[in-house]
């Protein structure tokens, strides 16, 4: 920890923490609002997101969302039946392996979920048009090894509670 102050005007470590941190609070907020919008439970709503995000990229297993969100697998299976259900996500069995199970997101329901992030992409991209490209820089790499140290706390309190509950039997 850096016991160095900043020049004036210059935000402190702790104020870019808080800052942060209270960002982190206004997500989880976020994604609450978002999913009773839809109509789901917060859980539901951080797995559907994943999931969606997922179709930009690698395609999600359960196993897969089960470590990204911390959930239990049997938990997974529970939301993703809801999701499944409630028309917004589909099973899909990997054509190379059939015992792997991928999560998609159907796409004809996709655009409910854009239409309710619409307006926040909107004032995000008007935000980022404020600052420089020397700026944006700085803050994707702010934000980028936030994420690393965020995914390092989240796997040693993962640890910890692995070690304690070994101990408690």
């Amino acid at each position: 920890m850096s016991t160095q102050e900043a020049p004036a005007g210059v935000p402190a470590s702790r104020e870019l923490s808080g800052a942060g941190q209270a960002l982190a609070m206004a997500a989880v907020a976020l994604n609450t609002a978002t999913s009773q919008a839809m109509g789901l439970h917060p859980s539901e709503g951080l797995c559907l997101w994943h999931i969606s995000e997922s179709a930009r990229g690698a395609p999600v297993t359960a196993g897969r969302l089960a470590e990204a969100t911390g959930l239990t697998t049997g938990a997974i299976t529970g939301i993703i039946d809801r999701l499944e259900a409630a028309g917004l996500v589909r099973r899909e069995r990997d054509e190379a392996d059939r015992r792997k199970v991928f999560i998609r997101p159907v796409p004809e329901r996709a655009a409910a979920m854009t239409e309710l992030f619409e307006p926040l992409e909107d004032a995000f991209d008007e935000l980022i048009e404020t600052f420089k490209p020397d700026q944006r820089v700085a803050i994707l790499a702010y934000l980028r090894r936030s994420e690393v140290i965020l995914h390092a706390q989240i796997d040693r309190l993962r640890a910890h509670r692995a070690s304690s509950a070994g101990r408690q039997g």
